[in-house]
């Protein structure tokens, strides 16, 4: 079976639409949410698991509105940590394996799209609707790419 990464960032980008413009979720939640819907037929991680989105609850805009990183930008790497991580802390490797693939997440988001991660620099004042939507899909479609980039069933 072989999937079109087109199609699953395809799915990404509406799905995260909807779970923060039509739900009105969070922007964290959102992204997870949709990188979770995308990826259910490429792996078996389940990104929107309860506990990990009850987990989250405190961290968008910008960590419980207090200027830190964009939700979008945290449901990245936490979605970088639970495909590409370790529980064990003394494997070392695939933990420093892990941090490269997040610091190339944040090096997208920032540098190659949105000029900053930090919530107050990016979301507008007053809070732009339109914009925090777009952070929220294009962070799922990047990261649907991410997340399948060794993946051989995934066609790009």
């Amino acid at each position: 079976m072989s999937l079109k990464l087109k199609e699953l960032q395809e799915i990404a980008e509406a799905k995260g639409k909807e779970y923060f413009r039509e739900k009105g979720y969070d922007c964290l939640p959102s992204t997870l949410l949709a990188i979770n819907d995308a990826m259910k037929e490429v792996d078996d991680i389940n990104y929107a698991d309860p506990l990990l989105l009850k987990a989250t609850c405190p961290l968008p805009a910008g960590f419980g509105a207090w200027e830190g990183p964009c939700g979008a930008v945290t449901a990245g790497s936490i979605a970088i940590g639970l495909k590409f991580g370790s529980s064990n802390m003394g494997d070392l490797s695939t933990i420093r394996s892990a941090w490269n693939r997040s610091g190339q997440w944040l090096r997208w988001f920032k540098y190659q799209q949105f000029g900053s991660y930090n919530c107050s620099d990016i979301k507008g004042t007053p809070f732009d609707y339109d914009r925090c939507t777009n952070f929220v899909t294009q962070s799922a479609k990047k990261l649907v790419d991410i997340l399948t980039e060794e993946d051989p069933r995934v066609l790009r």
